[in-house]
C-alpha cells in the first residue's frame, strides 16, 4: 500500500521547520500545506526541492514533483469530477482497487450485468487483468465495464471526504456524471449503462454503421473543409481546441481522412462500432428511451454538465430524462462543458474512472488559464494504480479539501 505523510503550516519557513523537527501536524486552516508518498522518504530532498521551487515573495506556489505535492495558497473552493467514455477501457483497468472496494457493490454490479447483458459472465471478470482487450471493446461491455470501474474509484473517494461540486462526464461518461450526482442510484445506473451499452452495440451490426475518426485541428478550420468538400459527416465530439472527432459512413469517412491529410492535418481513425453522435446511431433511440423512461430519476444534489447543451442540466430529474434521450445522437460539447466550469470558477478537476483522456483534453481546453489543478485516478492507465490513487489525494490535501489520510493509510492493511 502506497501511504501518504502530510504537514502544514502557517508559512513556508515554519513549515521547514516542523519538517525537520519531525513535527508533522496538519491543520486545514493552514495556509501552506506538503504531502508526499513514501513513509520512508528523505525530508531533506523534500527540503530541497522546497528550496528549489521557491519564489522570491513567497506568493503562490504550487509543484508536484517526485511524489511530492507543495501548496501555498488559498483552499481551493470548487471541485469537479471528470468521468471518462468509451474508448479509455483497458484490460485490468480495476484490477488494483478491486481490493479496496466494496465487494457488495462489486456483487451488485455483478448480478445487474449478468441480468441485463447478453453476456453470462460477471462485470468484474471484465475489468480484470485478465480480460482479453477485443472483447473488452464491445460496446455492450466496455460502457458497463467503464462505469464500475469510474464507480469504484468514485466512491473510494467519496469515502475518504473527497466529493464533487460539479460532476461532468464525456459522452457515456455523462451517466457516471449523473451517478455522482446521486440522481440515479448505483444499481440503476448500472441496468443504464448496460443498456445504453447493448442498444448502442446493437447499431454496430447494420449494413454500414459508420465509424469515428479524431481529427486534430481548429473546429472552423475542420468545418470549414467539411463545408467546402460537402462532406457528409459531422463534427460529433468537440472535445479541445486541438482536437474535434467526426462521424459518417465508413467510406465518407475515409473520403475526409484523404481530404484532411492533403490539407495537412493529422486524423486518427477510432476503434468504435458505429458512427456515435450522429443519425447513424438513431436506431438506439427509441429503445434506449423506453428503457429511461421505467428507471427512477432524482433531482441532482451537485451541478451535473450535459454534453448536448455545453451547460449545467437543469436540475429537474425530467429534462435530465429527456436530455439523455437525445445524447446518443447529439454532438458532445466537452470544450463548452470544460469552459463553463470556468465560469463557475472550478480551480480542481479529477477525472475519476480509468486512463488520463479527459485530463488532457480539460488542459488543451484550459491552457494554463487561471492555473486550474487538473490530476487523473489513473494517470499512469494501469502502470500503478495505487500510486495515482495516492497522488490525487494528496493534491486532494494540499489544496485544502480535507481528504481523510488516516483512513486511506489503513485501507491497505484490511
Amino acid at each position: 500500500m502506497v501511504k501518504i505523510k502530510t504537514v502544514s503550516a502557517e508559512s513556508i519557513d515554519q513549515l521547514k521547520t516542523k519538517l525537520k523537527s519531525g513535527n508533522l501536524t496538519s491543520n486545514n486552516q493552514d495556509r501552506v500545506k506538503l504531502a508526499w508518498l513514501n513513509e520512508n522518504k528523505d525530508i531533506s530532498l523534500i527540503d530541497e526541492k522546497i528550496d528549489e521551487k521557491r519564489t522570491s515573495d513567497d506568493e503562490l506556489l504550487f509543484f508536484a514533483e517526485d511524489d511530492i505535492f507543495f501548496y501555498a495558497g488559498e483552499k481551493v473552493e470548487s471541485t469537479a469530477f471528470l468521468f471518462p467514455g468509451q474508448g479509455s477501457q483497458y484490460a485490468g483497468m480495476g484490477k488494483n482497487i478491486l481490493n479496496l472496494s466494496d465487494q457488495n457493490i462489486i456483487n451488485k454490479a455483478d448480478s445487474i450485468f449478468m441480468e441485463f447483458s447478453d453476456y453470462k459472465k460477471p462485470l468484474s471478470y471484465f475489468i480484470h487483468e485478465n480480460t482479453d482487450e477485443k472483447i473488452l471493446s464491445d460496446t455492450a461491455i466496455a460502457q458497463p465495464a467503464i462505469g464500475l470501474v469510474s464507480a469504484l474509484y468514485l466512491n473510494i473517494l467519496k469515502k475518504l471526504n473527497i466529493t464533487p461540486h460539479v460532476t461532468c462526464g464525456h459522452s457515456f461518461g455523462e451517466i457516471s456524471a449523473i451517478y455522482a450526482s446521486e440522481a440515479i442510484n448505483f444499481e440503476t445506473f448500472i441496468k443504464v449503462a448496460c443498456m445504453r451499452g447493448k442498444f448502442m452495440s446493437e447499431c454496430g451490426q447494420s449494413k454500414d454503421p459508420g465509424t469515428m475518426m479524431a481529427v486534430i485541428g481548429d473546429e472552423k478550420n475542420i468545418q470549414s473543409i467539411i463545408t467546402n468538400e460537402n462532406l457528409d459527416i459531422i463534427i460529433a465530439n468537440r472535445n479541445s481546441p486541438k482536437q474535434n472527432v467526426v462521424s459518417g459512413g465508413t467510406d465518407e469517412i475515409e473520403k475526409a481522412r484523404k481530404i484532411f491529410r492533403s490539407h495537412r492535418i493529422k486524423c486518427i481513425k477510432l476503434p468504435v462500432a458505429a458512427a456515435f453522435h450522429s443519425p447513424l446511431v438513431q436506431n438506439a433511440v427509441k429503445p434506449f428511451s423506453l428503457f429511461l423512461d421505467s428507471i427512477e430519476i432524482s433531482s441532482p444534489k451537485t451541478d451535473i454538465l450535459s454534453n448536448t447543451t455545453g451547460v449545467c442540466h437543469i436540475k429537474d430529474f425530467e429534462q435530465i430524462r429527456e436530455s439523455l434521450k437525445k445524447q446518443i445522437i447529439s454532438p458532445v460539447y466537452f470544450h463548452n462543458n470544460i469552459e463553463t466550469m470556468e465560469k463557475m470558477d472550478v480551480m480542481f478537476f479529477i477525472e475519476t474512472g480509468p486512463k488520463k483522456v479527459l485530463t488532457e483534453l480539460t488542459k488543451q481546453c484550459l491552457n494554463d488559464r487561471k492555473r486550474p489543478h487538473i490530476i487523473a485516478t489513473d494517470a499512469s492507465s494501469g502502470k500503478d494504480q495505487i500510486s495515482d490513487l495516492a497522488k490525487t489525494i494528496a493534491m486532494a490535501f494540499i489544496l485544502g479539501i480535507e481528504p481523510d489520510i488516516e483512513r486511506w493509510n489503513r485501507l491497505g492493511q484490511r
